[in-house]
């Protein structure tokens, strides 16, 4: 190879997807959202409906998860303005 990398050769270099701990931390934030809710949802109504709480449950993962992660994001890019200068 004497140094060269896929690019130099010409090859098209695969780009891996990474696990950050922000994505992590995000994860774990929006199931305990959702285990709370759950625990303070927990009625007869629950079991009687359990399709529309579960689809109501996996709204609230959804919009804490993409709530955190906008953050993250957020936090990213300002940090990154910030070393720059």
């Amino acid at each position: 190879m004497n140094g060269q990398t896929d690019a130099d050769n010409g090859a098209a270099s695969i780009a891996q997807p990474r696990a950050s701990p922000r994505n992590a931390v995000g994860a774990f934030l929006a199931a305990f959202a959702v285990s709370i809710y759950v625990a303070l949802t927990d009625s007869p109504d629950r079991q009687a409906s359990s399709g529309m709480y579960v689809f109501g449950d996996s709204l609230l993962f959804l919009a804490v998860f993409g709530l955190a992660a906008e953050t993250a994001a957020f936090a990213y890019f300002v940090l990154a303005l910030v070393h720059r200068s």
